[in-house]
């Protein structure tokens, strides 16, 4: 009996930790559009941005939870810890080398205090990379059977919006590339919105691995 309380409650927690990746995904934007407001900083272009204004600390920190997160998580098969600890890294990333606050102007930014145009760059890339896995994730692995092998009713269901998810992660990808920074995309902060889209797609997936929701029946 102590065995199997022992298992269930590693169980437990394995299913609360894949909610609280949910949970920082789905809140990461809506913390930092709230907080900026609450600071007096008009609601920026990007996440990223929010690095210089008064949320910086929560977003570095977020993003390393999350990092944290995907770096320990286990999944079924090598493959899985894969792309999970890759994702990982990418955040961490992210969060070392910030994006450039003026692109006109080159200084010395992010921890390593790199210029600021270099580091955007590798912003730029490590947050694309990071989507990307975020989208290959649940199109290709959230979707497998595991080690039942068996299909239900709801992982049919839960299938169809861990690949919806991907798809909509990809898209805002895409469209993030598309419009990049140019002026129509900072007057209706499309980037901002694309970002925000692509982390609630991902959160709610990451939900629903939890349990949250569409969970089997006994």
């Amino acid at each position: 009996m102590k065995a199997d309380s022992r298992k269930n409650g590693i169980i437990v927690s394995y299913k609360t930790y894949r909610k609280l990746i949910g949970i920082f995904g789905i809140l990461l934007p809506l913390i930092c559009v709230t907080g900026g407001l609450v600071g007096g900083n008009p609601i920026q272009n990007t996440i990223s941005n929010y690095y210089y204004t008064n949320m910086r600390d929560f977003l570095v920190g977020a993003l390393f939870c999350v990092s944290l997160f995907l770096i320990t998580y286990r999944g079924y098969n090598r493959t899985d810890m894969t792309v999970s600890i890759a994702s990982g890294l990418c955040a961490i990333g992210i969060a070392i080398f910030p994006c450039a606050d003026n692109p006109d102007l080159v200084v010395p930014t992010g921890v390593f205090l790199i210029n600021s145009d270099v580091s955007n760059a590798i912003h730029i890339v490590l947050s694309a990379i990071f989507f990307f896995l975020l989208a290959f994730n649940l199109l290709f692995l959230f979707t497998g059977t595991g080690a039942t092998g068996s299909m239900t009713g709801r992982k049919i269901k839960r299938n169809v919006i861990y690949r919806t998810s991907g798809a909509i992660i990809l898209v805002c990808l895409i469209l993030a590339f598309i419009f990049n920074d140019g002026p129509v995309a900072q007057k209706y902060k499309l980037i901002l919105i694309f970002e925000t889209v692509g982390l609630t797609a991902f959160g709610i997936s990451w939900l629903i691995k939890g349990e949250a929701m569409f969970k089997d029946k006994p």
